[in-house]
Order: C-alpha cells, then sequence, then structure tokens
C-alpha cells in the first residue's frame, strides 16, 4: 500500500513542485521565504475548503495534487489574495459567533487577562466555538505553559484558524526610527512577531488589546529542531472594507496601533482596518493536541545559529528557512 493521506500530506512541502516553486525566486532569499510561506499556507487552506465540503478532514492524495495544480495556476499575488480571503472568511465565522455569545458581549471594550482567556471555555456560551484553547503545563519539559487545543470531534483539517496573535503593532514607519526600534528591546521572553512587511506585533501588551478568547498565539511554544511544527503563522491584514469584514465586528480584534496613523501610515493601511497574524494549523489536529510553531528567530543576528545571543534553549527546527526568513545566505 501507498502511504498514508496523513503522511503524505505532512510531505507537501517537501515535494518536488515545492522545489520547483522555489526555483524563480532564488536570488532573493527574504522573498523566497516569504513566497514558500504564502504558497504553503495556500495548499494547507486548500484541505480546509476540502473538509467543509466533504466533511473529510484529511483529504486523499489524489485531492493533494489537485490542490497543488490549483495553487500552482494562481500568480503569486493571486496566491496571497487567496490566503487572505480565505482565513477572512475564517475570521468573520469566529468572530460572528463570538459577537452572538452573551458571555463575550459582557467584555465590551475591557481587556482582558491572559490566564482568564486561557480557560474562559467553561463557560457554556462559548462551546459554539468549534475549538477551545487552554494553557497548561507544556509536553516540552521545562517549557512552562503551552497551548492546547480541545472541543471537538474526530480531527481539526490542516488550513484552519486556530489562534491569533495579540499586541500592540509597531508600523514600518515607526520602527525605521532606530532609537524607536531599540526602546522595544530587549525582547527577553520573544513576545514581538515580526511581518515580512516589518510591521511588529508587541504581546507584551496583549493585556491592553479588546478580548479574543482565541488571541493566545504568543504563547504557544516553539516546536524544536525534533519535532514538527503543526501550527503557522501568516500575516494577515483586517479588510477595512465592511462587506468583507463587517464593522461591528473590529471590536474583536486583538490589536492596536502603538501610535496615530500618520499619512504614510494611513497608505501603508489603505486597504485594512489593522495588520495582524493569525496561526494555521499545517497538519491535522486531533483532540487535546498541544500547538506549536516555529519560532524561526534570526540565526545571523548575534554572529551564528549556535551564538550565546540566541536562548540557551532554542534549537532551530529548519536553518536554511530561517536563514532565507531574515535574508542571510543559505550555501554551505
Amino acid at each position: 500500500p501507498g502511504p498514508s493521506p496523513m503522511n503524505y500530506l505532512k510531505r507537501m512541502s517537501q515535494s518536488h513542485l515545492m522545489r520547483k516553486f522555489l526555483s524563480p525566486f532564488v536570488e532573493n532569499p527574504s522573498g523566497t521565504q516569504e513566497k514558500v510561506d504564502i504558497y504553503r499556507a495556500a495548499l494547507v487552506l486548500k484541505c480546509y475548503e476540502s473538509w467543509k465540503s466533504t466533511g473529510k478532514p484529511i483529504p486523499v492524495e489524489d485531492e493533494v495534487e489537485m490542490f497543488y495544480k490549483e495553487v500552482n495556476g494562481l500568480s503569486g499575488d493571486k496566491q496571497k489574495d487567496y490566503v487572505q480571503d480565505s482565513i477572512n472568511n475564517q475570521v468573520v465565522q469566529l468572530f460572528s459567533i463570538l459577537h452572538n455569545q452573551e458571555e463575550i458581549k459582557k467584555f465590551g471594550k475591557k481587556y482582558f487577562d491572559v490566564e482568564e482567556v486561557g480557560h474562559c471555555h467553561s463557560n457554556e456560551s462559548l462551546k459554539k466555538l468549534p475549538f477551545s484553547l487552554t494553557c497548561k503545563q507544556s509536553t516540552i519539559p521545562n517549557a512552562g505553559q503551552g497551548v492546547f487545543i480541545s472541543g471537538f470531534d474526530n480531527l481539526i483539517a490542516s488550513g484552519t484558524v486556530v489562534s491569533l496573535y495579540p499586541g500592540i503593532v509597531h508600523l514600518k514607519e515607526n520602527i525605521r526610527d532606530s532609537t524607536y526600534f531599540r526602546s522595544l528591546l530587549p525582547d527577553d521572553n520573544l513576545m514581538l512577531m515580526a511581518r515580512y512587511d516589518c510591521a511588529l506585533i508587541d504581546a507584551r501588551a496583549a493585556n491592553k488589546v479588546p478580548v479574543n478568547p482565541i488571541a493566545l498565539a504568543h504563547l504557544v511554544n516553539h516546536c524544536g529542531k525534533d519535532r514538527r511544527p503543526n501550527v503557522m503563522a501568516v500575516s494577515f491584514d483586517y479588510p477595512s472594507v465592511t462587506d468583507l469584514f463587517p464593522s461591528h465586528l473590529q471590536r474583536f480584534i486583538p490589536n492596536q496601533y502603538a501610535q496615530p496613523l500618520s499619512l504614510l501610515g494611513k497608505l501603508e493601511t489603505a486597504f485594512c482596518c489593522m495588520k495582524g497574524s493569525v496561526l494555521i494549523s499545517c497538519q491535522p489536529l486531533e483532540e487535546g493536541d498541544e500547538l506549536f510553531m516555529d519560532y524561526r528567530l534570526n540565526p545571523t543576528s548575534h554572529g551564528d545559529v549556535n551564538s550565546t545571543g540566541l536562548p540557551a534553549w532554542y534549537e532551530p527546527y529548519d536553518v536554511d528557512e530561517a536563514l532565507m526568513r531574515w535574508g542571510g545566505n543559505t550555501e554551505q
């Protein structure tokens, strides 16, 4: 017999099609990794769409090949548009559920405590969400707390939006000021999430943004070198067009801009009401799974990947991708 659908899906990013996709972009390492991440996100989001239409959380091999053909048939910009639209559809559905829950309504514009949100799914009124997130002791020794997903039957398919990254958003126009940027450092607890467009989301201010019970992405642990990440971070722009993202749902966006938008900032955010980041599953998730992501820290920011400037516990999952993410040289 051939490989199981689960194993086949896990190998998607290792296929010859991925290697073929990489070839046109080798001249721009940082740009390459962004395109690869968008490509991967598009593939797993196809899995999510298939799950919703067929009820099967794991596609068969022929279906996965069809996903490849569909995604490869899109230009890079169209792939990005597809990823944004698909994520937006899921976010609107999740936020609409929250909007209709009396338990959430009582929070209004109030702010939240991380631990309270991490356990709030014990409330019956939140059970309509398709899953719940809980903070408890990680399965990684000495890692402290981790984020676990539960509250569903069977499996959650690849491509499911499972968490949001909360915090204050510093735009490129802010952090281009070296003094401003240095004021955000050090980031000892690794709470700064960098988007490819140079916006930074500072989750150290997670208790100062609007409440959302799935905004726990900043508490998800790094996978390490021997554990495959089961979620991936994807930059997401919450649309400003109310036909795409209803204005009454904006109160659930767990982000705020650090500074009033200047003219340059307004141009940068012309088509979105907020820049954010979400975690989507990159393999099927089972009840009670702990979420793991690749932190993909910059291996060259302190000399090399073994530098004492990086946390002592940190082991890169994929050094080559980390180098490409930060514009480094992948040649050995």
